[in-house]
């Protein structure tokens, strides 16, 4: 709540890949509380720009030679899990005036 927002400041927030190994509703408790953040510096400063960097489809874009073997990589990474995590994150930010980059 002490971040200065303003027509010349963006704030770009990337928050999901460390969370593909926790419980959703661990990472639902950080992308709200985040969510509200931002609904508090809008309220401050409306003309604050600020941007979600959605969820990369990691594993299935790597060509296969440098997949990685270790099968709990997969469990952790694997792109389910990333899309699952983008659907969520989209649909909490929903009501704030973020704007996504895909």
């Amino acid at each position: 709540d002490s971040v200065e927002g303003g027509s010349k400041v963006t704030f770009v927030i990337n928050i999901w890949a460390h969370f593909t190994p926790e419980p959703v509703h661990v990472y639902l408790t950080r992308i709200r509380a985040v969510r509200d953040a931002i609904l508090r510096l809008h309220q401050r400063s409306p003309e604050t720009l600020v941007v979600i960097k959605s969820a990369n489809m990691a594993l299935s874009t790597w060509y296969p030679e440098r997949r990685p073997l270790a099968a709990d990589l997969y469990l952790q990474a694997d792109d389910w899990y990333s899309e699952d995590f983008n659907n969520i994150m989209r649909d909490v930010f929903s009501d704030t005036k973020a704007v996504f980059l895909d």
